[in-house]
């Protein structure tokens, strides 16, 4: 699998992470903030979730496209994806 990069920024606690970047790479995705912010959790400056363990991707629009990535653990991540059809067609290959 080639290496793919996405704009994007987290939801986060209510306000949007800005100037993320989604890196999908060898079974993950990793989330990268660019500023590392202070009011913002060090464990979701670099998120990687492992593909195999995303159990579905739901999709909001509010202004931007808002993918809902439920985990097997229940856990969700919102990640506002501008280019959703771009990310959707490397996704199409894996079945969640």
């Amino acid at each position: 699998m080639s290496t793919e990069s996405f704009v994007c920024s987290m939801w986060y606690r209510g306000i949007g992470i800005l100037g993320g970047n989604l890196l999908l790479d060898n079974g993950t995705l990793t989330y990268t903030i660019q500023r590392k912010r202070h009011d913002i959790d060090e464990q979701y400056w670099t998120l990687v979730l492992f593909l195999n363990e995303i159990e579905e991707i739901k999709w909001k629009r509010i202004v931007f496209p808002l993918a809902i990535f439920r985990m097997k653990n229940q856990e969700e991540y919102r990640i506002f994806i501008f280019n959703k059809k771009r990310f959707n067609t490397y996704m199409e290959k894996f079945e969640f």
